[in-house]
């Protein structure tokens, strides 16, 4: 690397610790430069030979000077003094804790980076163990300062070549000269130390003057404790209280950079790092709703053949609400779940999302969870019906179609549909794994748990199934007007059906349904009329052959291709036109009788074993890190917005009850420029 026609001067305080001083001392021997100059400054330590040491430490090191405080003054006094009693030169300044050691390059980078930029004035370097400065940032298991420079080295040159920062880290700290000059350094009211480096990074930076870090110099730091744990419980709680009056904006500055802006690279570093470990998938069920319906049915069937077959090779988690675990019993059968609300959740390598996208709180989830994100798109009805479609939804279910990892369709036709809606971003993505993954044709059919109809619906069994939900283009209300009235109907939708001409009719609520009493729908009726307008699968179908029931359904290119798919050509009787529902409702009912329960090759565990092997597929591929930084840039982006959407929501809801002060309220944000 280029070097910088300046000088520094490395301060390194000690007090007592001769092992460690040592060692600091060695790693500044081998590592800079001999322009540069080194000053011990021994807080009068109490060690015997301490000093004798030190000195023999130092001798064949023309560029180091050993000073002795007489008294014991604390950190920030003895730092002060060594800036502005010992060290006269004009050197830039580089605070070296003892406990820390140097590495190949660092100062020649950290001093680089300082001048970048004439606003820069400080400059901290990655280490092992630093706050803000730690690599990785995030980290479940325990690290050993060798590993984390490995991780750190692996990664280094995907990061930044700098990051502004909020405030700098003490243990090594790199000063403008010109700066302690016109500003001072620490301030003595921080006496033995804590807090007094962000004391003066908010000073500077009050002036315009940023903090940055160093994202290609890494200094290791051993964090050896200078305090009992109690003295260092009340200098912090007694320091932070002065730092946080001098400035209220502390805080919210860190906790911002904490959570907004980070990199991808640094966000999932123990992810992307070489680790022994075994790769992690999570299964992101944290917005299936607790109800029966096609979706929980095609995650709880796929999820007993996936799970398996995934931690084979992996670990396998599952992410869902507690309410939802409670009424499926999730946590009753498998292991690792966690809660979205319960803390903090672990980072993954690929995170599955068996359903729809359709929130921008639901990507964002995603984004902080996993390295890849692969996602079941069901169909895009949502966003073709402008009764469904919001711009929020549309944003949400785009952008995950543009940063997704792989895609995963239940049919042909829909995935030819989402190729359709999203052309434009698919079209610049010809290599992203798109899969069409059939269901399993199979149920959990159990006639030991099948309800007895008698005891729930007063019909006799002569009964048509109309499976529908609360979506128009179910058809429910078109398909009842074309029955036969003396057809005795059971109808599965969201309410009671506002066609009120026929008697023989019994309603039951769609997701509500319990699989035992589907169970006895399909088992005791005489037909299945499933007249959806728009279906990825429609499984319906499948489940009337399952039973060996004929199946009423439009003729649509989907229906067409399950029943040629599924080779179940008998049991389907397709209709073009609501005027000839009649008509095929008798030839289905002839057909009944000659129709025995299918048994389907296509399983669901022919589908756990296909989706679990694309999803490993996924996995076993590096990692594009550059295209992680953009999806994890862009995506919180979204989120930040996203969330102040949700904030204003809240209160214009809250503000409902007080007219007057929710037209104040938009009267001052209007002055502001904050509402149009």
């Amino acid at each position: 690397m280029p070097i910088i026609d300046r000088r520094v001067t490395v301060i390194i305080p000690a007090y007592n610790q001769l092992p460690t001083v040592r060692n600091c001392v060695a790693s500044c021997k081998k590592y800079v430069d001999a322009r540069h100059t080194i000053l011990v400054i021994d807080d009068a330590s109490a060690e015997s030979n301490f000093a004798r040491q030190i000195r023999i430490t130092l001798e064949h090191m023309p560029n180091a000077r050993y000073v002795r405080n007489t008294a014991n003054l604390g950190f920030v006094k003895t730092c002060n003094r060594a800036v502005f009693d010992i060290d006269a030169t004009d050197n830039d300044i580089l605070l070296l804790n003892a406990d820390a050691e140097l590495t190949e390059g660092s100062v020649e980078e950290m001093l680089s980076c300082l001048y970048l930029n004439d606003r820069t004035g400080v400059c901290c370097p990655r280490s092992n163990h630093a706050t803000i400065l730690s690599f990785p940032p995030l980290s479940e298991d325990p690290r050993t300062p060798d590993l984390s420079y490995t991780q750190w080295n692996m990664l280094k040159n995907h990061l930044p070549r700098t990051a502004r920062l909020p405030t700098g880290v003490g243990f090594c700290m790199m000063i403008r000269r010109e700066l302690i000059k016109r500003f001072g350094l620490f301030d003595p009211i921080y006496g033995k130390g804590y807090n007094e480096e962000n004391d003066f990074c908010m000073r500077i930076n009050r002036y315009g003057y940023s903090i940055v870090m160093a994202n290609r110099a890494f200094v290791f730091h051993h964090d050896i404790p200078s305090f009992t744990p109690a003295e260092k419980i009340r200098l912090e709680e007694r320091h932070s209280a002065v730092l946080n009056e001098r400035f209220p904006e502390y805080r919210r500055r860190v906790g911002e950079y904490e959570r907004w802006e980070r990199s991808g690279a640094e966000y999932f570093a123990e992810i992307l790092s070489p680790r022994t470990n075994r790769k992690k998938i999570l299964i992101d069920l944290s917005h299936l709703h607790a109800v029966y319906n096609g979706t929980s049915q095609y995650v709880l069937e796929l999820l007993v053949e996936l799970v398996p077959r995934l931690t084979k090779q992996c670990d396998a988690h599952i992410l869902i609400r507690p309410i939802v675990d409670a009424f499926f019993g999730i946590s009753k059968r498998y292991k690792n779940i966690h809660y979205p609300d319960a803390g903090v959740c672990p980072l993954f390598d690929l995170v599955f999302v068996p359903q729809q996208i359709f929130h921008m709180g639901h990507l964002a989830l995603l984004n902080r969870l996993g390295v890849r994100i692969v996602s079941t798109v069901h169909d895009v009805i949502a966003l073709r019906c402008g009764q469904l479609c919001t711009t929020h939804m549309n944003i949400a279910f785009r952008e995950s179609i543009r940063f997704c990892d792989g895609i995963i369709t239940v049919s042909k036709t829909t995935l030819a549909d989402i190729e359709d809606a999203f052309y434009s971003i698919l079209q610049k993505r010809p290599s992203l794994p798109r899969r069409v993954i059939y269901n399993g044709a199979n149920t959990s059919r159990d006639d030991r748990h099948v309800l007895p109809l008698e005891s729930t619906i007063p019909l006799d069994r002569d009964f048509l199934l109309l499976i529908g939900n609360h979506f128009a283009h179910k058809a429910i209300e078109f398909a009842l007007k074309h029955i036969p009235k003396d057809q005795g109907v059971i109808v599965l939708a969201d309410k009671k059906p506002t066609y009120t001409e026929r008697q023989r009719t019994w309603n039951l609520r769609s997701g509500a349904v319990h699989p035992s009493l589907m169970r006895a729908l399909y088992t005791q009726c005489a037909a299945v009329l499933f007249p959806s307008q728009y279906e990825s699968c429609g499984l319906p179908i499948l489940h009337a052959s399952f039973y060996g029931k004929p199946v009423i359904v439009q003729d649509l290119p989907v229906t067409r291709e399950v029943t040629q798919e599924y080779g179940i050509e008998e049991y389907v009787f397709p209709c073009a036109r609501w005027n000839d529902l009649p008509a095929i409702l008798q030839r289905a009912r002839a057909a009944a009788p000659s129709l025995l329960p299918k048994h389907h090759e296509r399983s669901w565990a022919v589908c756990g074993a296909e989706t679990a092997g694309a999803l490993l597929t996924i996995l076993d591929q590096p990692a594009d890190v550059d295209a992680l930084e953009q999806r994890f840039s862009a995506l919180k982006t979204l989120e930040f917005f996203h969330e102040q959407q949700e904030v204003a929501s809240f209160v214009g809801k809250k503000l409902r009850r007080f007219p007057q002060t929710k037209s104040f309220v938009k009267k001052v944000l209007q002055r502001a420029g904050l509402l149009e």
